[in-house]
């Protein structure tokens, strides 16, 4: 409420009411928009492995990745940073057998930065730039154009 002392000396004053109410349904729609974009965070992330998977095994631009299998099944999406709009798409660690301890994360590298003797394949970063604008659609339809989305790889 707002008081003003007139000239007369008589107060004059003006309540504003529903300013509570629109706490509470700025509150609601904060509230639908996080979670449609921790849905739509968490699909994207799906959407980002199965393109990193089909790359991997030769069905992007990408050149096949002979024997790895074990990599491409163990993309994996890590939503534990959901909550702070972070989903991050990556290989589960597993060892190949026989091999001394090399891991899908090893290969993975390998397979992404390349090596003294091999080109580097660019599975996760080409996915990415592939489908980059895709999935920001995707995000921005379901929560409005009020968040911004960007990426980093």
């Amino acid at each position: 409420m707002v008081s003003v002392v007139g000239s007369s000396g008589k107060t004059v004053s003006v309540q504003i009411f529903g300013a509570a109410d629109l706490v509470r349904k700025l509150e609601a729609t904060k509230l639908s928009v996080m979670a449609g974009l921790s849905r739509e965070l968490g699909r994207a992330g799906q959407f980002l492995a199965a393109e990193v998977q089909e790359s991997i095994i030769g069905n992007r631009a990408e050149p096949k990745s002979v024997k790895t299998g074990l990599l491409a099944n163990s993309i994996t999406v890590d939503v534990s940073q959901i909550d702070n709009g972070v989903v991050t798409v990556k290989p589960d660690k597993q060892t190949y057998p026989g091999s001394g301890g090399v891991t899908t994360e090893d290969v993975a590298g390998f397979m992404e930065y390349g090596t003294s003797t091999t080109e580097p394949r660019r599975h996760f970063a080409n996915s990415l730039d592939r489908n980059e604008e895709e999935i920001k659609e995707r995000i921005q339809a379901s929560v409005g154009n009020s968040v911004n989305i960007s990426f980093n790889h």
